[in-house]
């Protein structure tokens, strides 16, 4: 299977967008495509998802997630509760560690995203061990270090290095997404590959992990959920017949 981009955001109510970001990805090749929907209930997010299966180009796999962006735990736990057999994949992203920690330890979220900079600052080796305890992934994006401001994308390619480099070094799994919002800055992955490379100084055979292994990881994670033979995520029940 090729290489996933495992964050794209669209909005399915702009069709011109929609259509414009899809052919973008068959033109630069990207075969695998996580896409980001805004959050709604079930019976709306698979009408989306029919549409967008209605737009795609026949070369490009798609598959789904969704992001909650939460910073009050109360919030989280009455929000979480919607997400029960959830067939689509789950991120979480929040700057509060109380948040974290209770994603972390919560079978319903597959990512404990650090996409944005100021989220990036509070990831902790406490947390990346509950993660990695769960068998979740972590998520790194891109999209900073495109920033035009030099000495903030200097800054963010710093903060990058750190936090790569001290999820690799305690071996949890996570992901690099692109998860840009200007199409124009979409890349293939394996381009992405080489900048992980030049600016982090992830040996390419790592990086095959990070953008294509962990990805068909994540996917198979959320297909157990709803599986009933999988009490938990890589473990089968086995019937016995007697």
């Amino acid at each position: 299977m090729p290489y996933f981009e495992s964050r794209l955001k669209i909005d399915t109510a702009d069709q011109r967008a929609t259509i414009e970001k899809l052919e973008l990805c068959k033109k630069l090749k990207i075969k695998n495509l996580i896409v980001e929907l805004n959050n709604a209930p079930m019976a709306i997010l698979n009408e989306r998802i029919k549409v967008l299966e209605g737009y795609k180009p026949p070369n490009i796999n798609l598959f789904y997630r969704v992001n909650l962006n939460i910073n009050n735990l109360k919030v989280y736990r009455k929000v979480i509760k919607q997400y029960n057999k959830f067939p689509y994949i789950v991120s979480l992203t929040s700057k509060e560690k109380k948040i974290q920690i209770a994603g972390a330890k919560d079978t319903r979220v597959d990512i404990l995203s650090f996409s944005e900079s100021e989220v990036l600052k509070t990831l902790s080796k406490g947390i990346i061990s509950l993660v990695k305890q769960d068998e979740a992934f972590l998520e790194f994006s891109l999209s900073p270090i495109f920033n035009t401001n030099r000495r903030n994308q200097s800054k963010n390619i710093r903060n990058l290095y750190r936090y790569i480099n001290l999820a690799k070094n305690n071996k949890v799994k996570f992901l690099i997404s692109g998860n840009f919002d200007n199409p124009y800055d979409l890349r293939n992955p394996r381009t992405l590959m080489s900048v992980c490379h030049t600016f982090f100084n992830l040996p390419l055979s790592y990086s095959k992990k990070i953008f294509k292994e962990y990805p068909k990881e994540l996917i198979k994670r959320t297909r157990q959920r709803i599986d009933k033979r999988y009490i938990k995520s890589g473990i089968k029940l086995i019937e016995r017949g007697y």
